[in-house]
């Protein structure tokens, strides 16, 4: 039933824009701060502050998604990615590499729990085992890929701007595609007809 539905199509295009774009980069992330002229020891010093706000963002982002909606928290969370990519490019100083930490940490923080939040919180919590079975392989297949093409383009050019380029694009993409999907209509999956297909 949830397949029949724009909204879950819609969902899944967005996740996969939005995951493709981060995990590459984060792969990437601290070899980037290094090329930007940065020693491994403050790249990984600035990476571990973005995990550690990541963490601590995590509870003020439960009142926040429980104001603003998954939708929309989602929407927010990929322009902030977006912006973060940024950040990180053109970062050269310490001081830049933990302004991007600390900024993109917060908006971060919900990354995981919101892609899995969005399927129950449109098809209800009954069959999130089974949609999650079917999408997360391939959430988790296709962002293996980005990883993969950031080190491909980086051979290729000598750095990572083009990726972070693109994958800041993505991310701004998988924004617009949250601002046009809506929440499927009231009626539940579970709600199955004496045909068994159900409504919808």
């Amino acid at each position: 039933q949830a397949v029949r539905r724009r909204a879950f199509w819609l969902t899944l295009v967005g996740l996969l824009l939005g995951v493709f774009g981060v995990q590459g980069y984060f792969v990437h992330a601290i070899p980037h701060m290094e090329a930007n002229g940065l020693s491994r020891s403050t790249a990984s010093l600035a990476w571990g502050t973005f995990f550690f706000t990541g963490v601590v963002a995590k509870f003020l982002w439960g009142f926040v998604i429980e104001k603003l909606t998954v939708r929309w928290s989602l929407v927010v969370l990929y322009l902030w990615e977006a912006i973060g990519m940024q950040l990180l490019l053109h970062a050269t100083t310490p001081t830049a590499v933990f302004v991007y930490a600390v900024l993109n940490g917060l908006g971060h923080g919900p990354f995981l729990q919101l892609q899995a939040m969005v399927w129950a919180d449109f098809f209800g919590r009954r069959s999130i085992g089974s949609i999650m079975g079917v999408v997360q392989p391939i959430v988790v297949g296709f962002g293996a890929l980005g990883p993969w093409l950031a080190g491909y383009l980086f051979d290729l050019n000598g750095d990572y701007a083009t990726f972070f380029s693109l994958g800041s694009g993505l991310c701004i993409a998988a924004a617009l595609v949250f601002m046009l999907v809506r929440k499927p209509g009231s009626a539940p999956l579970h709600a199955v007809s004496q045909s068994g297909l159900g409504p919808g």
